[in-house]
């Protein structure tokens, strides 16, 4: 596996104040972000991460090849570690409730992966329109 240092790198064409430094992750998330480090391989590199709130997407890691998601939506009751190649990305979008001030405040995002849809409830609206816009520009690039 790849030694990773605890500050975050740099991709191309991602956008540095997008998510949180990784030494910024909350220690209850420390351990997380650990196995996170644990699953980056050689020549993939680590853009940041992006904390979320239960349920769905806790942690979600871009790299240059793929997202790692600590996520508990899919297994009911468990936490995942997910990894899912960003070629497999079919949409992204932002989610917001009917009652909501409209969906330029939604501070959820929706990633969508083939058939199944991952959750990511972001801090604030600022955050998840960052991460919407990071995943979307790199939809339009493949």
């Amino acid at each position: 596996m790849a030694d990773i240092p605890v500050s975050m790198t740099s991709i191309e064409e991602y956008d540095p104040n997008l998510a949180a430094p990784l030494d910024a992750v909350p220690p209850d998330n420390r351990p997380a972000l650990e196995l996170i480090r644990e699953s980056i391989f050689d020549g993939e590199v680590l853009g940041g991460v992006v904390e979320g709130r239960p349920p769905g997407v806790q942690l979600l890691a871009m790299t240059n090849r793929r997202l790692i998601l600590l996520e508990s939506a899919t297994v009911e009751g468990r936490l995942s570690l997910t990894s899912v190649p960003a070629a497999r990305i079919t949409s992204v979008g932002l989610l917001a409730d009917r009652d909501d001030l409209g969906i330029g405040r939604a501070s959820t995002v929706a990633i969508k992966v083939l058939y199944l849809v991952y959750e990511l409830h972001c801090r604030d609206h600022i955050s998840a329109r960052e991460v919407h816009d990071e995943l979307a520009w790199n939809l339009i690039l493949d």
